[in-house]
């Protein structure tokens, strides 16, 4: 009896092992990364999850890489990510024309003061030899933009306009940053509308000359934004507050290291961890995109580029935008 009594406890035991995951409080499991859908381009969201604010705040992040904006927001009304972070293009005001359930919820990128993030660049021998030496001088040559609609074609188009120049005055072609480099060294165009670290790798080389920052031509644009699907604009806001304040968290790190060389080092480390160059100084001395310290969203000037989508005939029915911006889990997050 003794013995049956004693293998009887054993048996007890055993399932009461088994059952004990299943019997784990539901707060204290680890709860599912957001899925954030990204650009390869420095971005503070690196920052964020090697500092681990994400983890911190209960809310870690697995970051995605999309080879285009253009496939971003689709991807995220359709749920397969959670979190967007993508240009104010033609392709996202058209995407919001056509009904989907996500929202524009803080600044991912801004052209602010001094910011040399984005810029046009010129071939070398064209600006050496004196051709090319204001935008003005590009009148008949060839500029590299990433797609009509996007923000490249409003950076370019933008940077002739205040030249004097027209549209017209150029000839367009599309292709990717990586490309423009290759094109620029090989001179089969004058000019690009780019973006860090391509701008750095460019002038390293020697291959070409930054013209004009962005930043001159259209000071505090915005560049950028982050977009919520609908689960964390709706439902689970709480969690959407989460993730804005971890992420407030990186760019005031960023901001700290423009003025901290030990802070600015460590920064260029992460960023190299996860989009490696041959040279990684260069992401210490180059102009990283920035997002405004507040995270806040330039509305007015996102109604503005909208405008100029439309008068082009880029975007066919204008959204509502204002329905698309939730600035409140914003200001919660600074709370």
């Amino acid at each position: 009896m003794l013995n049956l009594f004693r293998g009887s406890l054993a048996v007890a035991a055993t399932i009461l092992s088994i059952a004990a995951p299943s019997m784990t409080p539901a707060s204290a499991q680890t709860p599912a990364p957001l899925k954030v859908g990204i650009l390869r381009i420095a971005s503070p969201l690196f920052v964020g999850v090697d500092k681990k604010y994400f983890d911190a705040e209960g809310v870690p992040v697995e970051i995605i890489f999309f080879r285009s904006g253009s496939e971003l927001v689709p991807s995220l009304s359709r749920g397969q990510i959670d979190v967007a972070a993508t240009a104010a293009g033609a392709a996202l005001y058209n995407t919001m024309a056509s009904g989907i359930k996500t929202k524009i919820v803080a600044d991912y990128f801004s052209l602010l003061p001094n910011s040399h993030s984005h810029g046009i660049l010129v071939r070398k021998e064209l600006f050496d030899s004196g051709r090319v030496k204001t935008p003005a001088d590009l009148k008949g040559l060839t500029v590299a933009i990433t797609a009509t609609g996007q923000y490249t074609h409003y950076a370019a188009a933008h940077t002739l306009e205040k030249a004097g120049l027209k549209e017209s005055d150029v000839r367009f072609v599309n292709m990717s940053y990586p490309d423009m480099a290759a094109a620029l060294a090989g001179g089969s165009i004058d000019a690009a509308s780019s973006v860090e670290p391509f701008m750095s790798l460019t002038t390293q080389k020697k291959t070409g000359h930054v013209l004009v920052y962005d930043s001159v031509t259209m000071p505090d644009l915005e560049v950028a934004v982050l977009m919520f699907g609908e689960r964390l604009a709706g439902p689970d806001r709480a969690t959407g507050v989460k993730f804005l304040r971890a992420y407030r968290k990186a760019v005031t790190y960023m901001h700290e290291a423009l003025k901290d060389p030990a802070k600015a080092k460590d920064v260029a480390q992460i960023f190299q961890k996860h989009l490696p160059l041959q040279d990684p100084s260069l992401y210490e001395h180059m102009g990283w995109p920035m997002s405004r310290p507040d995270v806040s969203v330039n509305t007015a000037n996102l109604h503005e580029q909208l405008d100029w989508y439309v008068k082009r005939g880029l975007v066919r029915n204008a959204p509502k935008l204002d329905a698309f911006i939730d600035t409140s889990i914003a200001a919660d997050a600074a709370k």
